[in-house]
């Protein structure tokens, strides 16, 4: 059976329906910027003797109160470089937390970062010991490598924590070695593996587990630096 023909009527209400608004699609999002962010802003560089050190560390708060001669900027990162005769150490950053305008110089003030402060603690206790103030040591490589550690005793397992040119921190096992014990240290795996003589220079431990830092001996730079750089094997 055919279905019955539309009427006027039925025309009339299909037009009226078509005229009501489609459903509008959503904007897209907007595309997120794509411009690399700016490197970061390099550490205001701020020279002090390190005889002056005593008088400018408030230990207290871990505060370095230094005089400068051009005005700095409040929030930034500061590399204080501290000089004593004819030496000079590594830079102790910080954070700027404070600044006042003195007549023609400023008076800064720098939070010392956590890690620096035992560097700024041994510079205090050389002052009064007369020991030379410590000359800037090499880049440090925070690279975990296996480690086969040999003794008289034993080898040993180990893995580093860290390296430089002049030796390494070990994350140990065991019962820890004698400051001043010779090891021989075999790190990284394969061909590429390099094996150092070394002599134990600081033991740390920590909630029952130890840190051994050991020094290489001269004379193996080039082998090392080729495992560090990834040129070995």
């Amino acid at each position: 059976m055919a279905p019955p023909a539309a009427t006027g009527e039925d025309v009339a209400w299909l037009k009226w329906l078509g005229k009501g608004e489609k459903p509008s699609r959503k904007a897209p999002p907007p595309r997120p910027n794509s411009q690399r962010a700016p490197p970061p802003e390099r550490p205001e560089e701020i020279p002090i003797e390190a005889e002056q050190l005593p008088l400018a560390w408030r230990a207290a708060d871990g505060h370095l109160v230094v005089t400068v001669k051009k005005p700095v900027r409040l929030g930034r990162r500061a590399a204080v470089k501290v000089s004593g005769p004819g030496t000079v150490m590594a830079p102790l950053t910080g954070a700027i937390t404070d600044v006042q305008a003195l007549g023609n110089e400023f008076t800064v003030e720098i939070k010392v970062d956590e890690d620096q402060r035992s560097a700024l603690k041994y510079i205090l206790k050389s002052l009064v010991t007369g020991v030379d103030v410590p000359k800037a040591r090499a880049s440090r490589y925070r690279l975990t490598l296996p480690a086969v550690v040999s003794s008289q005793e034993h080898n040993t397992y180990m893995t580093t924590f860290s390296i430089s040119r002049g030796g390494c921190g070990l994350a140990w096992s065991g019962a820890p070695p004698p400051l001043g014990g010779l090891l021989q240290v075999r790190l990284g795996s394969g061909r590429a593996a390099v094996t150092l003589r070394a002599q134990v220079c600081w033991v740390k431990e920590l909630l029952g587990r130890h840190t051994v830092g050991v020094r290489f001996a001269a004379g193996q730079e080039a082998a090392l630096m080729a495992l560090i750089t990834g040129r070995g094997g």
